[in-house]
């Protein structure tokens, strides 16, 4: 779950262990960890979580989802940050390599990551949109 004290580099390194290991301890683990962290998911509000305008106001309309857009990332074998970009005072792209040794298979994945102003996750960097390189 998001923290105050997380970096960054450690928010998006909370949501892609959960992903390694996405039905532990229960089943879609990683993907409620993933909505967790959505900056603004879960409101009544249009989300661009997946790069592009979608009602995500519900856990199981974005389940959906994110099986569909990056399912291939579910159980990959390693993941490790590339690099660290600084946009603006409150908002970073974090990219991560995802590696999935069966099929020698690397895949770059960027985290835009902004720190959030108000509410219950006030001062957590959360994830504002993950995109594919």
């Amino acid at each position: 779950m998001p923290r105050k004290e997380f970096s960054p580099e450690e928010a998006v390194a909370a949501q892609m262990d959960a992903l390694l290991n996405n039905d532990t301890p229960w089943p879609n683990h990683g993907i409620q960890t993933m909505y967790e962290f959505g900056w603004d998911i879960g409101g009544m509000e249009r989300s661009r979580y997946f790069g592009y305008s979608k009602d995500l106001y519900h856990f199981d309309h974005f389940l959906g989802q994110f099986q569909n857009t990056f399912g291939d990332l579910l159980g990959a074998d390693s993941c490790k940050i590339a690099e660290i970009r600084t946009l603006d005072t409150d908002i970073m792209d974090v990219d991560v390599i995802v590696q999935r040794l069966s099929s020698h298979e690397e895949k770059l994945i960027t985290f835009r990551m902004q720190k959030k102003e108000s509410g219950r996750r006030e001062g957590s960097w959360m994830t504002k949109a993950i995109l594919r390189q």
